[in-house]
């Protein structure tokens, strides 16, 4: 069981997992046909051996390769690896969602079962799973293959990792902290080095002395400063989609959808 969050690489390192295995029956199923198509299309850009199962009437041969398809479907290639006594891997994504969907009868919950029972191993792989879910997984696979050791079964969680955290301050600390801030971004700018991301929200008030100050250290171009009472509607809109370094913003504006690009 493999749980790490959206855009970690669970695909590409399955078709690298694919490509390493290419004499290898897999059998790859997933809850919407979306979701098969982007891995069929991944896996010829990867020039991977791939069946789609749209592709695949009842009573073809099974070879080496990989055969998506969507869990609705899954049924008549166990069946046919079965019938023609092939070895597979199995490997199902998005299990949070095909538990869901195997758990609603008998015959999907006797089919998921048989198909992990008749496996040579089995691969499930999910951006979140419940608690709950992982138990009800544990219990299908032992159901299956039996009395389950470490060797036999594993699940690793993979959770998101932030190279940028987010590190909140009340105003009242910044003081002169801001101008040696702004000091040290004018030598990160001076170097040719990036600018961290940096959002102030500080009392309306205020605004125009930072302008003062991001003027005299030639971080104008660098920022945004935007308050609801002084700025037009174009320059508050611009000031939630900008990927400039720096928004200084009033209290008002953050009830806007900002977008944070990092």
């Amino acid at each position: 069981l493999i749980e790490a969050p959206t855009g970690s690489g669970k695909t590409f390192a399955f078709c690298q997992f694919a490509m390493a295995n290419r004499k290898t029956v897999i059998l790859y199923a997933a809850q919407t046909r979306a979701l098969v198509r982007q891995m069929y299309d991944d896996l010829v850009a990867a020039r991977v051996n791939v069946v789609h199962y749209n592709d695949f009437p009842r009573g073809s041969t099974i070879g080496s390769g990989v055969y998506v398809t969507t869990n609705e479907s899954l049924k008549k290639f166990v069946e046919a690896a079965i019938e023609q006594g092939q070895d597979y891997v199995l490997v199902v994504d998005e299990i949070h969602m095909a538990l869901d969907d195997f758990m609603r009868t008998d015959a999907k919950n006797r089919l998921f079962e048989r198909a992990i029972g008749r496996a040579r191993s089995s691969l499930f792989m999910t951006a979140t799973i419940t608690p709950l879910q992982v138990q009800k997984l544990l219990d299908t696979v032992s159901r299956a293959c039996g009395a389950l050791s470490p060797e036999m079964y594993a699940g690793f969680r993979f959770l998101p990792a932030k190279s940028n955290p987010l590190i909140l301050k009340p105003v009242s600390e910044l003081g002169a902290d801001f101008v040696a801030l702004m000091r040290n971004y004018q030598q990160l700018k001076t170097v040719g080095e990036a600018i961290p991301r940096t959002v102030l929200i500080v009392p309306t008030s205020k605004m125009r002395s930072f302008d003062q100050i991001l003027d005299s250290f030639g971080l104008l171009d660098d920022a945004l400063v935007v308050s609801r009472q002084e700025s037009t509607p174009a320059e508050i809109e611009e000031a939630r989609t900008s990927t400039k370094p720096i928004l200084i913003s009033s209290p008002m504006l953050v009830r806007w959808p900002m977008q944070v690009n990092k």
